[in-house]
């Protein structure tokens, strides 16, 4: 799958630079985004013209807001493997080095805070000016 997608994902980056025009400067935007039995690869750019792709892919169009589209192909996944039984990487939960240098965190009431938050009408949308 990584061969496949890296092809497809260089064959769009490649395409949405060609379609570009050279006077403006617009931002491409490629995700990788996993979806029942498939790999999505998706691309937000202007000016996009499609490239040739296996005609076993599934491939679409899309066009959103200030003449952006989005332009997705989908990969299927290995036999057996669909989007629930891929773990995601995530992220270790660790404090900021700013964090870290004050040391300990303090004890905090959360009473406390639900009083602070309804004060400032961030209290289940249901605080003064709501």
């Amino acid at each position: 799958v990584t061969e496949d997608c890296s092809a497809v994902a260089c064959a769009l980056v490649e395409a949405a630079i060609e379609s570009a025009d050279p006077k403006t400067s617009r931002l491409i935007t490629l995700r990788l985004r996993l979806s029942g039995d498939y790999l999505v690869v998706e691309l937000e750019a202007a000016r996009f013209t499609m490239p040739p792709t296996s005609p076993d892919l599934r491939t679409g169009e899309l066009q959103l807001g200030n003449g952006v589209k989005l332009i997705w192909c989908e990969l299927p996944l290995p036999t057996g493997v669909n989007a629930n039984a891929v773990p995601l990487p995530r992220r270790e939960k660790r404090r900021s080095p700013a964090a870290e240098a004050l040391g300990d965190e303090p004890d905090v009431d959360p009473e406390l805070i639900q009083r602070i938050l309804f004060g400032l009408g961030g209290s289940m949308g249901n605080g003064p000016g709501r």
